[in-house]
């Protein structure tokens, strides 16, 4: 009897120790997704929240410069914006990449210059541990490839 409970309470034990790591590993993820999701879909305030603090500034300089051009093409966007995150690299555990692979999605690239549709392409985002939770770091996404 004691060992069947003893076997029982080991296996919860490793039950729940796996479920934990799982969680955390599929925080900096659901991060990313959920900041590529606000971002590329032009609500920026929700795509704010995702951002690690006081990193914020390369967000609203952004949001601050969109010319009167890129409001136009923004309004008449019929193509849903997709993207996948291909791949999460960990820098030590407070620092994260995650590599995003995009389909379709209105960019701007340049301060001062309209915007202009990706058809594909590959941008990294850097991330952080911040306070326990993953956030972007400065929202600024990258592209390094097509």
């Amino acid at each position: 009897m004691q060992k069947k409970l003893l076997l029982a309470l080991t296996g919860l034990f490793l039950f729940l120790q796996t479920s934990c790591n799982r969680s955390e590993q599929d925080e900096p993820r659901t991060c990313a997704r959920n900041f590529c999701q606000a971002f590329f879909n032009f609500n920026y305030s929700d795509a704010l929240k995702y951002c690690a603090s006081g990193e914020a500034g390369w967000l609203k300089v952004f949001i601050s410069n969109l010319l009167q051009e890129d409001m136009d093409s923004i309004r008449h966007i019929s193509v849903t914006p997709q993207f996948n995150i291909e791949d999460i690299t960990y820098r030590g555990d407070s620092c994260a990449l995650a590599i995003i692979k995009v389909h379709s999605v209105y960019y701007f690239d340049t301060i001062g210059r309209p915007g202009h549709f990706v058809k594909e392409g590959i941008y990294n985002l850097s991330m952080i541990r911040e306070k326990g939770k993953w956030r972007i770091r400065t929202g600024d996404l990258r592209q390094n490839g097509k």
